[in-house]
Parts: structure tokens; sequence; C-alpha cells
């Protein structure tokens, strides 16, 4: 699934960011400090379909997309394997986040939100 040079998930694997429900624009850029505070850039995780299989609490409550629905919305993806790991990587999001984006990101992963 993932590339030997180093570069994590190719264009076409699948993403999964944990949650089904859309997450408000104050969550993510919460969520963006904390990571750039600890050096991974503003932007939120994800992993590979296998890492979720086996770090999640519920691997059902997450969502999916591809690293190419990712970038071609303009959204970088960097792979930034931690400890836990291995597969981990950040969605660089905007800085500050617009509600532009916020929509956008929860779009690409299926959301929708409740009416």
């Amino acid at each position: 699934m993932y590339d030997p040079q180093g570069t994590g998930a190719a264009y076409g694997d699948l993403l999964i960011r944990r949650g089904k429900s859309w997450e408000s624009r104050n969550r993510l850029a919460t969520q963006a400090a904390q990571a750039e505070a600890a050096g991974f850039g503003h932007g939120v995780s994800v992993t590979s379909p296998d890492a979720n299989q086996v770090l999640a609490r519920d691997p059902d409550d997450a969502v999916q997309a591809t690293r190419q629905a990712f970038e071609d919305a303009g959204f970088e993806v960097r792979y930034m394997p931690t400890r836990r790991d291995s597969d981990h990587h950040t969605v660089i999001l905007l800085d500050p986040l617009t509600e532009e984006s916020v929509g956008q990101f929860n779009i690409i992963l299926g959301r929708s939100r409740k009416k």
C-alpha cells in the first residue's frame, strides 16, 4: 500500500479519518493547532485502513477518501509516521481555517451536515 521511498500513501490509496460526523471549524482548528505544536504541521490526522482496524476503538466509526481526493482539492497530505502509527499522515489545513475549506474537507470524506 505504501511506497518504499517513504512518501506514504500512494495517490489512489484510501486514508481513514476517525468519526463519521461533520467536523466543525472550531474542532478542526483546535486539532490542527495541537498538531502544529507537536511538529506535524497545521493539519489533522488520517491513517491507512489497516492501521485503523488495529488502532481504533471502533474501526467502523470512520470515513475515508483517497490521497488523490485530498490533493486534488488542494489539501497537502504529509506522511508523518508516529511511534504508535507507522501509517499516520497529516492533512494540512488552511491557517486560519475558512468555512469553505472546512466544508470541502468534510465533503471529501463523504460527510454531510445533520438536517
